[in-house]
């Protein structure tokens, strides 16, 4: 799907032939000036599943809030990120396929993969069950997933490319970057299935309830404890987590060396990236707010404490990342190779804990309404997980900072500009009392019991750190980066 909006309005003449099919085109080349995208509405449709995916997602978390439920969660969440959004970022930031029926088609495959993944991604107590379908569904959408854009680079490696430059070259290790993830989701569909056609075999269904009779639930699954589990595939799902960004640095860093990648790999329109993991990350946070607005109510004052904590909470969360986004295009960490890689890596986990932070909002107010219910779970698990999920998220916005800003420039704010003397004040508001935050987050569950008090401390937390953030900003600003104009081989270091 395009980039620009005005793409497809008017223009020359085209054959019967290029409307059904035509080779992909290469996007940019080096030294061309990058332009301003507009919106594609086709992206932002494509990004309503991922509404469902993320709610689906956190709704494991919500049924199980324990360490099956976090393992099913990571285990869904990071392929239907990384096998359907990610892939389908790079490859339409890099070249195009637009205007033709193939094209079409291959978009309308890929959202109804990616609608079965996400239709299949219940609680765990489901996909744990070896007679359910829904793990090796949900495995089998992924990996045909990875195959169908397999099958893009494959046709640009091969030459079916217009504009070519180094485009075939980029194609083959974008092959090589994405086969060793193919071969984890092929043993985890193998796996799933054939646990699927043994466990199905012996006609386990609890006692012959239908599952009509024993789901109510909104987008995902009932409450149930884990029975049978057959955690391989969901294991090897996890996997991905690793393995993807793994096999990236591999081929960004060992074999494309920085000498060579200008003839072996094609830009990025960093862009329309920016955009569209700025979209995302919208999506995210708007999955955290739908958390808290989708409860119960029970009209009671530490209910509503913990209500308006948490909604002021991702305020401030929203309002933190929005600022902490580069002023000019050219001091993106996207328009930097050396950067651009950890960004795309903690960006992930960002998403992911945004999520998380939600669904822990909601269970606190559910912990107020039925304190003895939802307190039994292992070990406090929902304190924990609300603490460490929300510390993790401040801290990966902070490294995507340092990533835009690069270590060296950072490390200037605690420098005077002028005389280069050492700024114990700037020291003190930018790392020291950033240290004290995290672990003071990380560290939040044994502070408090009383879920009110926890999101009431929680809230308290990030009112100081935004304070903070602020304050080094106004008084130790990072400086900034102008380019020419946005020519993407000027700026990369």
């Amino acid at each position: 799907m395009s980039i620009h909006a005005d793409d497809h309005q008017g223009g020359e003449r085209k054959s019967f032939l290029s409307i059904l099919v035509a080779p992909a085109q290469q996007r940019l080349r080096w030294g061309e000036t990058q332009i301003s995208p507009h919106v594609v509405w086709a992206d932002l449709f494509y990004d309503l599943f991922y509404v469902a995916a993320a709610y689906n997602c956190g709704y494991i978390l919500y049924y199980h809030p324990n360490m099956d439920g976090l393992l099913y969660f990571l285990g869904c969440y990071g392929p239907t990120y990384s096998n359907f959004w990610f892939n389908k970022l790079i490859y339409d930031s890099k070249f195009e396929n637009s205007g033709t029926f193939a094209s079409f088609f291959f978009d309308a495959i890929q959202m109804l993969l990616l609608a079965s993944s996400v239709l299949h991604t219940q609680n765990a107590y489901y996909m744990s069950k070896g007679s359910k379908r829904y793990m090796w569904v949900f495995c089998a959408a992924n990996t045909a997933a990875i195959f169908l854009y397999l099958s893009r680079y494959i046709q640009i490696a091969l030459g079916w490319v217009r504009n070519a430059d180094s485009a075939k070259t980029a194609a083959k290790f974008e092959i090589i970057r994405i086969i060793p993830t193919f071969a984890t989701m092929i043993c985890a569909t193998t796996i799933a299935y054939q646990t699927h056609q043994t466990y199905s075999a012996k006609s386990d269904y609890d006692g012959g309830n239908s599952d009509f009779e024993k789901v109510s639930r909104m987008l995902a699954g009932n409450k149930y404890e884990i029975k049978d589990p057959k955690n391989m595939p969901i294991y090897l799902c996890l996997a991905t987590w690793f393995i993807d960004p793994i096999t990236r640095f591999f081929v960004d860093f060992v074999l494309i060396s920085k000498e060579t990648y200008k003839a072996r790999d094609v830009p990025i329109h960093v862009e329309y990236v920016s955009h569209r993991y700025m979209e995302f990350t919208m999506l995210m946070l708007g999955e955290s707010v739908l958390s808290l607005l989708i409860v119960n109510i029970v009209p009671t004052e530490d209910y509503y404490l913990t209500f308006i904590a948490g909604v002021i909470s991702i305020i401030l969360l929203t309002n933190m990342h929005l600022s902490s986004q580069p002023h000019h295009g050219e001091n993106q960490a996207l328009f930097r190779r050396e950067r651009r890689f950890p960004y795309m890596v903690i960006n992930k986990v960002y998403c992911a804990c945004l999520v998380t932070v939600g669904v822990g909002f909601k269970l606190l107010l559910y912990e107020v309404i039925d304190t003895e219910k939802y307190c039994d779970t292992e070990d406090n698990f929902i304190a924990k997980m609300f603490s460490v999920c929300l510390a993790l998220a401040c801290l990966s916005l902070d490294i995507m900072i340092v990533s835009h800003n690069g270590i060296k420039r950072s490390l200037e704010r605690l420098r005077h500009p002028e005389t280069n003397q050492f700024l114990s004040g700037s020291f003190f508001i930018i790392i020291a009392s950033r240290l004290v935050i995290y672990f003071m987050l990380f560290t939040m569950f044994t502070q408090v019991k009383a879920p009110q008090l926890e999101a009431m401390l929680g809230l308290l937390v990030l009112v100081v750190l935004t304070t903070i953030r602020g304050m080094g900003r106004s008084m130790y600003p990072v400086k900034d980066i102008h380019a020419s104009a946005h020519h993407f081989d000027e700026v990369v270091d």
